[in-house]
């Protein structure tokens, strides 16, 4: 999960929850796999490195997970030795509602126009549908070439670097998109960077240059 900067005050945890159902930290950052010669080890998943350095420029960064803190602090220790991700929520912080952990992301204590929610299990935020950037889970099995969290670095520091005012109403485009097309958020945003471009560059063309003896024409 992750809130433009700048942060000030602490998350919130919301009521405690019972069970084990093992999802939201394992298959978006990380995958715990399982075989007979070496038993249980946990991976991260590629670009996992760059994508929490990076980021951590522009955002406040919070990892939720439906371990318990004794079973999970471990992990995120081996996974964020740096400390970019600012606070880590464990099962306790989650609902836990028809077999499912959920997430209640308006207890974090902060604006929800800025809150960004990452998850390979969307449903995970159900109270919060409109924060969601859903993301594809990552297996061990997939192997090396998992690019999605490397993909979703450009989009999410545009909008940071353009300010933009309401997270919710960008993703609710690109949701839409995303209904229609069958593609992913990376892609379309691709997609329209690759249109804007194309568009500037027919605008440019419409002005003449300046020389002796020319007037610049106005392009509108």
């Amino acid at each position: 999960l992750m809130i433009r900067r700048p942060p000030r005050s602490t998350p919130k945890p919301s009521s405690a929850a019972s069970d084990v159902y093992k999802r939201q930290l394992d298959d978006t950052l990380i995958n715990s796999n399982w075989n007979r010669e070496r038993g249980w080890r946990v991976f991260k998943r590629p670009g996992v490195d760059p994508f929490l350095e990076h980021l951590a420029q522009f955002y406040e960064m919070v990892v939720f997970t439906d371990q318990l803190l004794t079973y999970g602090e471990p992990i995120l220790e081996r996974l964020d030795p740096k400390r970019y991700v600012t606070h880590r929520l464990y099962r306790e912080s989650a609902q836990y509602k028809h077999g499912e952990y959920i997430r209640d992301l308006s207890k974090l204590n902060r604006d929800m126009e800025r809150v960004l929610y990452i998850s390979s299990k969307p449903k995970s935020a159900e109270m919060n549908p409109e924060n969601v950037i859903p993301i594809q889970p990552w297996r061990y099995e997939d192997g090396s070439t998992d690019t999605a969290l490397l993909d979703l670095m450009p989009f999410l520091e545009s909008i940071v670097r353009l300010g933009v005012a309401d997270v919710r109403a960008v993703l609710s485009s690109y949701k839409e998109e995303m209904n229609r097309t069958g593609k992913d958020i990376p892609q379309i945003f691709r997609e329209r960077q690759q249109k804007f471009q194309k568009k500037r560059l027919e605008q440019a063309k419409q002005v003449a240059p300046i020389g002796r003896g020319r007037k610049k024409i106005d392009a509108w």
